[in-house]
Order: C-alpha cells, then sequence, then structure tokens
C-alpha cells in the first residue's frame, strides 16, 4: 500500500507539475501573444498618424501656396489702388484749386477718374469691404463733384456767389474723404504684411 501511495503522490505530484508549467506556458505564450498583438497595433496606430499628419502637411501647403497667391494679389491691388487714389486727389485739387472750368487740367482728372473706376472695377473682389464701400461712394460723386465745381466757377462768373459756394464747399467735402479711404488701405495693407501698429 505504500507503494501504492508512493505512486499516488508522485503521480499527482507529477500532474501538479506539469499542469503548473503548462499553465505557467500557457500564460507565457498568451502574454507574449498580447505584448504582440498590442505592438503590432501600435506600430500600425503610429503608421496611420504619420500618414495622416503628411497628408495634413500636403493640403496645408497646398492650401498656403493657393492662399498666398491671392494675398499677393491682393497687396498689388491695395498698392496699386493706393497710387491711383494719391493721383485722383491731386489731379481733383489742380482741377479744384487752380483749373477753370473744363480745362485741360479738368480733363487730366477726368482721365485719372475713369482709370481708378475701372482698376476698381476690375479688382473689387480683392478689395476689403469697409475700403470697397468708400471708395464707392467717392467714385459715385468724385466726377459730379468737379462737375459741381465747375459749374461753381460758372455762377461766380454770372455773380451767383451764393449757388457757386454751395457747389465749391460740396466739391470740397468729397475730395477730404480720400485721405479718409487711402488711411484704411494704408492700414489693411500693414495688416495684410504683418506690419500693422
Amino acid at each position: 500500500m505504500e507503494k501504492l501511495l508512493e505512486t499516488l503522490i508522485s503521480s499527482t505530484l507529477l500532474i501538479g507539475a506539469i499542469t503548473f508549467l503548462s499553465k505557467k506556458f500557457i500564460e507565457s505564450y498568451f502574454k507574449t501573444r498580447e505584448k504582440e498583438s498590442e505592438l503590432t497595433i501600435k506600430n500600425q496606430f503610429d503608421r496611420e498618424i504619420i500618414e495622416f499628419k503628411n497628408s495634413i502637411e500636403k493640403e496645408s501647403l497646398r492650401y498656403n501656396t493657393k492662399v498666398a497667391g491671392v494675398f499677393e494679389r491682393q497687396a498689388n491691388v491695395i498698392s496699386e489702388l493706393y497710387s491711383q487714389l494719391y493721383e485722383l486727389e491731386f489731379r481733383m485739387n489742380v482741377a479744384i484749386n487752380h483749373g477753370t472750368p473744363w480745362d485741360e487740367k479738368y480733363q487730366k482728372f477726368k482721365s485719372c477718374y475713369f482709370k481708378l473706376r475701372e482698376f476698381w472695377g476690375k479688382n473689387r473682389i480683392l478689395i476689403p469691404k469697409n475700403v470697397d464701400v468708400e471708395i464707392e461712394k467717392l467714385l459715385k460723386d468724385a466726377f459730379w463733384s468737379v462737375e459741381n465745381y465747375g459749374a461753381g466757377e460758372r455762377q461766380f462768373l454770372g455773380q451767383d456767389f451764393e449757388a457757386g459756394t454751395e457747389k465749391k464747399n460740396e466739391a470740397k467735402k468729397l475730395k477730404e474723404s480720400i485721405p479718409v479711404i487711402m488711411e484704411q488701405l494704408r492700414s489693411s495693407f500693414r495688416c495684410m504684411i504683418g506690419v500693422d501698429d
């Protein structure tokens, strides 16, 4: 019986050891598989993140290239518009203060006015809205302001000083709006190129 007991205990110990070792082996196997799976998933996730970042960078570069072209055109338009407004103000001053109605100085103003009107019309989409509205108001009235000034001069010659003075004051008031628009253009341009005060 002792031998039977020894065999039973040995068998039990052997089965217990085999069971214990099998359990450890299975746990180790599954832990290894779990770590491999985690590593595979992490690597795949990292690759997808890198691909997504690269895709975003490409789109951002493409967008920035397109937008940079628009900003460059807008800066050129604002710069040219500023020059033309300066010229209009100068020609308006000359026509009003040194010209006689409908003389050569008036014709130069008229030519400058139509040049500005055409440039503004073709490039309105690139002009900031607040400036566009002011230029539109100016262009609606500038031509007639100088016309009125010329008519005022004629009224002075005809001895109608009250009507002449009224027309001259209308022209001067309109002329005063040009520096305001030019300041808005300067401000927009400076903001656009990043040197805003």
